[in-house]
Parts: C-alpha cells; structure tokens; sequence
C-alpha cells in the first residue's frame, strides 16, 4: 500500500517517485519549485541556477524529467542545456519553464526535442495541471 504522501504517483509505475532536477536561476523560484514538486510525491535530485549545472546534475543523477528555465546565465542557456541533455539521454523528458511566451523561441525550439512548456509566472495550482496535462501524475 502506498503512503498517503504518495498521492500524486508518477506513472511509471505504482509509488514509484518521478526524479527530476530543476534549473532556474531565480533563487526564490527554485524553491517554489522544488517545494512544490516535491510536495507533489516528485523527487528532487538536483537544483541547478545555469545550465551548464543542469547538464552536469543530469550526467550525475540520470533523472526522469528536467524542468529548465531558458534564460540563466545567458540567453537560452536552456535551450543548449536541453540540446545536450537529449543528446545523451534521449529519453530524459525536458521541461521549459520560462517567463517568455513560446512563440519567441520557436525557431530555436523547432530544432530541439522537448516536451513540453510553460510560462511564468507559475502557480501550485497550474503546476499540478501541468503535471497531469502532460501525463507526469496522477
């Protein structure tokens, strides 16, 4: 029997917990999101604030999800991090989370393999339906 705790439940398979790592520069985000996330049965391997972080914590923690902003320590450094992390690891589900509207990477974005976006500011509750819109929970 799964813990109460374990509501929101990856489906992968039953209580097995999503790892992901986060990537944002803004301090007081991260912590949102890491809080959040985790408050929804996500275990959170890594935080990174640049993208290089956010490739290294990949290699070492081998996660199911990256959730990346865009723009740290420069411009799309989220989009170079996605570029390499898919590059190596496929199958590694990539997140934006960006305070830009799609559209104004979406000459970058068509050339990468991502899967999905979204855009600040984010809420618990828009988090959570994210999540389940893009099948993470249940």
């Amino acid at each position: 029997m799964c813990p109460a705790i374990y509501f929101y439940v990856y489906k992968k398979g039953i209580c097995d917990k999503m790892k992901a790592i986060i990537a944002e520069d803004e301090s007081i985000l991260r912590l949102f999101l890491s809080m959040t996330l985790s408050a929804f049965g996500v275990d959170i391997k890594s935080e990174a604030q640049t993208g290089l972080e956010a490739v290294d914590a990949v290699h070492e923690h081998k996660p199911d999800v990256a959730f990346l902003d865009i723009n740290m320590e420069t411009n799309e450094a989220g989009l170079d991090a996605c570029e390499a992390i898919k590059a190596d690891y496929p199958d590694i589900k990539v997140y934006f989370i960006s305070a830009y509207p799609e559209r104004v990477f979406q000459e970058r974005l068509s050339l990468l393999s991502y899967d999905g976006y979204l855009e600040k500011p984010v809420s618990k509750e828009l988090l959570r339906t994210f999540l389940i819109d893009n099948a993470l929970i249940i």
